[in-house]
């Protein structure tokens, strides 16, 4: 374990225990929990980022599980706001997507401004936009499909909660095997798709999240879901068998798939009765921001210009940069957001 990593630990822990209260009121899962819960995901995220660049260990195997929580908070916020509002349809493809469109377009625009400025960007860079690089998080790419393809299971499904569940699981599906292929050809990176049903999860948790909340109903069960899911990881994650034989690959892939659903599992057991005093909360809100100027952020201070060679210092100094970035885009992409509703 390196310095960064004791340090990082630290402030995970510091954060989250100090930031965490019990909900006045209980809801299988609010927005005020939601926003805690994608407070935390997005530190994972931002910690495993720093953790790629200082070659730590805690948090290296954590982004998928950050981007799970993403994905498992926007299928189930899509499936409430669509049985709040029934032609919600119309509001994903002719507002929700235009709208993520046009926030990924600016970040495109300012991040190749910076990135120009500090040594200049590829023509080639802009072709792989899509796939996701230092201009647009891929995350962005994939969400804009995700919404298309819950918006195709609405209107399949033909206002039955549980056919939407499952033509939103068949889909997603079709997409990971696509997935699945491009990255046995070189295509894309694993984490394309690893985290994929927990989006389908996520919709299947509103159609029936108190049924799958019994499975987590006691703190005996949450303790033993939490268990197995520790096992898994540490051995899907850290076993080195995985890479002899193609077999043992794909198996591997689909255990970090049901991983993915396990920590969704475990995450609501542990705190869907929580929420955040203030800090995890403002992260959550602001979670979109984050990611897409965390490029930015971990490269202010170690660039061809300005090299923060300690690592400590350099966590410090991105940290306070991530947060700055975040308040400073903020209200432009709140512009955006206004034009849409």
């Amino acid at each position: 374990m390196s310095e960064t990593d004791i340090v990082l630990c630290m402030l995970f822990i510091m954060v989250v225990a100090a930031d965490t209260k019990k909900a006045s009121v209980w809801h299988v899962l609010s927005v005020e929990t939601t926003d805690y819960l994608k407070g935390i995901f997005a530190t994972m995220i931002l910690f495993h980022h720093i953790t790629q660049v200082t070659g730590g260990s805690i948090f290296l195997n954590m982004g998928y599980l950050g981007v799970s929580g993403f994905l498992f908070c926007s299928g189930y916020g899509l499936f409430c706001s669509y049985n709040a509002q029934k032609d919600y349809v119309y509001k994903i493809i002719y507002r929700k997507i235009p709208e993520i469109l046009l926030i990924s377009f600016i970040t495109i625009v300012y991040s190749a401004m910076y990135f120009n400025f500090l040594g200049g960007v590829l023509l080639s860079e802009f072709a792989k936009i899509l796939a996701g690089n230092r201009l647009l998080n891929w995350y962005f790419t994939e969400i804009i499909v995700l919404y298309i393809l819950f918006a195709v299971s609405i209107k399949a499904a033909r206002d039955s909660h549980k056919v939407l569940a499952i033509y939103n699981f068949i889909l997603t599906t079709g997409m990971a095997g696509i997935l699945c292929i491009m990255y046995l050809f070189g295509g894309v990176g694993l984490h394309w798709f690893i985290s994929l049903y927990a989006f389908p999860f996520g919709v299947l948790f509103g159609v029936t999240g108190d049924k799958i909340l019994k499975l987590v109903s006691s703190k005996k069960r949450t303790f033993l879901v939490g268990i197995l899911f520790l096992i898994v990881f540490l051995c899907i994650n850290y076993a080195k068998i995985w890479r002899y034989h193609i077999l043992l690959k794909l198996t591997r892939i689909l255990i970090l798939c049901l991983s993915s659903v396990i920590f969704c599992v475990v995450i609501c057991g542990i705190f869907r009765m929580y929420q955040s005093r203030g800090i995890l909360s403002w992260i959550g809100k602001r979670s979109a921001e984050m990611i897409l100027t965390q490029q930015i952020a971990l490269h202010v201070f170690r660039n061809n210009i300005i090299y923060v060679k300690n690592d400590i210092m350099w966590v410090l100094g991105s940290l306070v940069m991530q947060i700055g970035l975040m308040m400073v885009v903020r209200p432009l992409y709140n512009q955006v957001r206004l034009k849409f509703k």
